[in-house]
């Protein structure tokens, strides 16, 4: 994933370090509040005794904590019922469609790929073929080899026959480097940048200078996309070219996502599944459960099912969008190149070209961003859990950046009368949610234990923290085959409803320990 923002070409080192140190300050404050309202209680109690007034303030805090989380669980339930609902929705549309060929349609819009690689040599062929045989109409990739030390251009010059490339293109973008144009002789929509290292976001900026297509996608090195996936995208903006800016949908974890084998019906180009459980709903998208997988496998499954039915899909209708590893965006190259392009000086995952473009609303028509319930690609699974707590971390990370770096998206305008409420229910629940819950749990507990709690009251807290989670861990599951966007074998599905139940008395515990320790990384700026 990427992270685009507005060019800083002139914003000095002194000026990122204090807007760096404003950020952390800010996550800081967001983690004490309510420290301190526990302490004005503390204070006002003061005349009848500091004992007395200490109970007094953590029960104080109790009825906090407790209030947060049945908002914050009522509004996972409201978000997961309309999750279901719109996926199902869009399920049986997509199902009536498929009688388009898409693909074959001249409204689909030419399109360039953009590829970071910086010492990626293994698989690097094998991936790029597979984005050559994609099935869209007219499209070209753009390779930045953005100074490997490893075997990359070697690799690439060999698999791909690169020959040198004179073309004429204009810098609009400003980019820390040049770099030298190679085109390959086997495939005439294959460009490779070959360049000194300059990051991420400075090489990508170098590629949508070179892109000559008026849209925009970038996909990571190990992304697998779909046949039809790009194409899918693309509709987005067919259903609405003029108001609509950017197209999102997810991947899929690796060993669900059934890919290469293709037959034809008509000018069709349909996935084959490996095997059936029952009748497929969707021809094109069979995504299956491994057979004999993992707990930690099915941990993972269960936890992006329940961010993608409690909180992803629900907020996009309030005008919000998705910010998790795993997403990939279309986007017009004009909203880019308008907002700046990518950030030069942040090398990390998030969505700041849909916020910055959504808040860039210099005409009064509406900017539409779309985030489609569709899985069209897959994306490696880790296999031990402190590989997982690291991702973890970092994601956490990425998410109070830009919360912090946008917190005027607060303040309006909105695309709907409800859409005030994305950005406090990204923030409060999906943010710092986990957190939040954490460190309310190890309150109340010590609460009891000097007091100031009373047995009831601990046995309601515990049973609406872990009655809640375990709605939306199960729902999430059960939403997912109600809207048959993935289908699994009754086997299949139990293991998940089981990790479930796990998900709930340990796993969530546990990551929840991990965002703690990615907000704790953010606020002392430890990558």
């Amino acid at each position: 994933m990427e992270q685009i923002g507005i060019r800083t070409d002139n914003l000095s080192q002194q000026n990122f370090g204090m807007t760096a140190r404003s950020g952390r300050i800010g996550g800081l404050l967001l983690l004490a509040i309510p420290l301190v309202l526990m302490l004005l209680v503390f204070l006002l109690k003061m005349g009848s005794g500091p004992l007395v007034a200490a109970r007094s303030a953590l029960h104080s805090l109790y009825v906090l904590l407790l209030g947060y989380v049945l908002v914050a669980g009522l509004a996972r339930c409201g978000q997961l019922a309309i999750s279901a609902l719109r996926t199902r929705t869009h399920t049986l549309g997509r199902q009536l469609a498929l009688g388009w060929p898409l693909p074959a349609s001249e409204r689909v819009p030419p399109l360039s790929i953009l590829v970071w690689v910086h010492n990626q040599a293994p698989g690097l062929t094998d991936h790029l073929e597979r984005l050559l045989k994609l099935d869209y109409p007219n499209f070209e990739i753009i390779v930045i080899n953005d100074g490997s030390t490893d075997s990359t251009r070697e690799i690439l010059h060999s698999a791909f026959a690169l020959q040198p490339l004179n073309r004429i293109f204009r810098r609009a973008l400003p980019t820390l480097s040049n770099g030298t144009l190679f085109l390959s002789s086997q495939y005439p929509n294959l460009i490779v940048v070959d360049k000194t290292w300059s990051g991420r976001g400075d090489s990508l900026n170098f590629g949508l200078n070179l892109a000559k297509y008026p849209f925009v996608c970038t996909v990571d090195v190990g992304l697998i996309l779909q046949p039809q996936g790009l194409a899918r995208l693309a509709k987005g903006f067919i259903e609405d070219p003029s108001n609509t800016i950017a197209v999102s949908s997810i991947a899929g974890f690796s060993d669900e996502v059934q890919l290469p084998e293709n037959r034809t019906v008509g000018s069709i180009s349909v996935v084959q599944p490996a095997r059936s459980a029952r009748a497929l709903g969707l021809l094109d998208a069979a995504a299956q459960a491994k057979e004999g997988a993992t707990l930690v496998e099915n941990l993972q499954r269960v936890d992006r099912l329940g961010a993608f039915h409690s909180s992803w899909l629900a907020r996009t209708c309030l005008g919000s969008a998705p910010i998790a590893g795993g997403i990939i965006r279309m986007f017009k190259k004009s909203e880019a190149m308008a907002v700046g392009g990518f950030d030069p000086l942040v090398e990390a995952e998030s969505l700041k070209i849909l916020l910055h473009m959504q808040t860039r609303r210099t005409e009064s028509r509406p900017q539409r961003v779309v985030f489609l319930p569709d899985v069209i690609a897959a994306t490696p699974m880790y296999d031990d859990l402190d590989w997982l707590g690291k991702q973890q971390r970092s994601w956490q990370q990425q998410a109070m950046n830009a919360v912090l770096s946008f917190w005027k998206i607060a303040l309006g305008p909105f695309p709907n009368p409800f859409s005030f409420l994305a950005f406090p229910t990204f923030l409060l629940i999906d943010v710092l949610g986990p957190v939040i819950e954490l460190l309310a749990g190890v309150t109340v507990l010590f609460s009891f234990l000097v007091g100031a709690v009373e047995l009831e009251e601990l046995q309601l807290f515990i049973l609406a923290l872990l009655g809640f989670g375990l709605f939306q861990s199960v729902g999430s599951v059960l939403s997912e085959e109600y809207s048959q966007r993935t289908l699994r074998a009754p086997r299949e599905l139990l293991q998940l409803l089981i990790a479930s139940l796990l998900h709930v008395l340990g796993y969530r515990q546990l990551s929840a320990f991990w965002k703690l320790r990615g907000v704790l990384d953010f606020i002392r700026n430890k990558n």
